[in-house]
């Protein structure tokens, strides 16, 4: 894992993922389509010595068979919905197994990083009106085993550790309607909220502090017939908090605590304009400024967010 994978060498199989699915669509009725899936993965880590310490963190092998159904409804031609139930896997990437051995480790955890998995309930209608406006609701509750969590902080880097069950439960909203003059107002709003099994580096807090649990978008888009494109856009989160620890300099966990992370919006302007085409491709100027009002935020504890950032460059599509 200090290396990248070669031809030859220890570290060629450090993870290996194989997999397939299949799956169907029939229609029930005119209004009316059912699809239903089925996917196997097989998952292996292979083991490997953490050089810092000299211990080996074991093999793991693990088997996963995710079956999907989505029940589509149409019941006029401006209105669909649907219904959704799938259970689903996510794998360790390559630097969560890494830092799960080579970071910090918790007492009492768990030898090896275990895959998540766990089962997706969505819901939602998409509605269409006159003047070009459109309707969209989406309901979701996902109840995730073995959810994997990084947290920086933890010397030498971060620390990753499996939580036993997040659950995460939210609803979005989006529309958009049709102006004068090629231009389209548009929207969007998410609400979200989560919960943890107790989490042994969390305190009493059982819940993601790090997402946000209000996030919108609102705007006005001009688009012309001829690929001339324009946006004016503010986009809006709401306060978070993030996981810090306090270590001393034998890296040993001394306390901790929630840093806030204030709400924030920024103000955006992006646009392009068709210069030339030739043999069904189309020469574009585009350019925008991101974060036009320069206000301080951070996505990430301690890492700022350039202010204003203007950019502009030369686009080629064939569509």
């Amino acid at each position: 894992f200090r290396f990248a994978p070669t031809s030859s060498g220890a570290s060629k199989n450090a993870q290996r993922v194989y997999g397939g699915f299949i799956d169907a669509r029939m229609f029930l009725a005119k209004w009316c389509e059912l699809y239903l899936g089925l996917r196997y993965d097989n998952y292996f880590a292979d083991k490997y010595l953490v050089s810092t310490t000299g211990t080996v963190v074991p093999p793991l092998r693990r088997d996963f068979l995710s079956p999907k159904s989505t029940l589509i409804i149409r019941p006029t031609e401006t209105t669909e919905g649907f219904i959704s139930i799938n259970f689903a896997s996510r794998f360790p990437t390559i630097p969560e197994v890494y830092w799960f051995g080579n970071g910090y480790i918790p007492l009492d955890r768990s030898p090896v990083l275990e895959p998540e998995f766990g089962l997706q309930y969505e819901a939602g209608i998409t509605q269409q009106f006159p003047y070009n406006a459109k309707l969209r609701v989406r309901g979701y509750y996902y109840d995730i085993n073995n959810y994997i969590r990084t947290v920086f902080g933890f010397r030498p880097s971060r620390v990753v550790y499996n939580l036993d069950l997040v659950l995460l439960r939210g609803v979005e909203v989006e529309g958009q309607i049709g102006l004068p003059y090629n231009l389209t107002a548009f929207a969007n709003y998410a609400w979200q909220q989560t919960s943890t099994s107790p989490d042994p580096l969390g305190g009493n807090v059982q819940r993601l502090a790090e997402f946000p649990e209000h996030k919108t978008n609102i705007g006005l888009k001009y688009q012309n017939p001829n690929g001339a494109e324009a946006k004016l856009y503010v986009r809006m989160v709401s306060q978070r908090y993030e996981p810090t620890v306090l270590v001393n300099a034998a890296n040993q966990v001394t306390g901790s605590f929630l840093r806030r992370m204030k709400g924030f919006f920024t103000l955006n302007l992006e646009g392009r304009y068709p210069v030339g085409s030739w043999k069904g491709f189309t020469g574009y100027l585009y350019g925008g400024v991101s974060n036009l009002t320069g206000e301080f935020y951070e996505e990430t504890a301690g890492f700022p967010m350039p202010i204003q950032t203007i950019y502009g460059g030369i686009q080629i599509r064939n569509w």
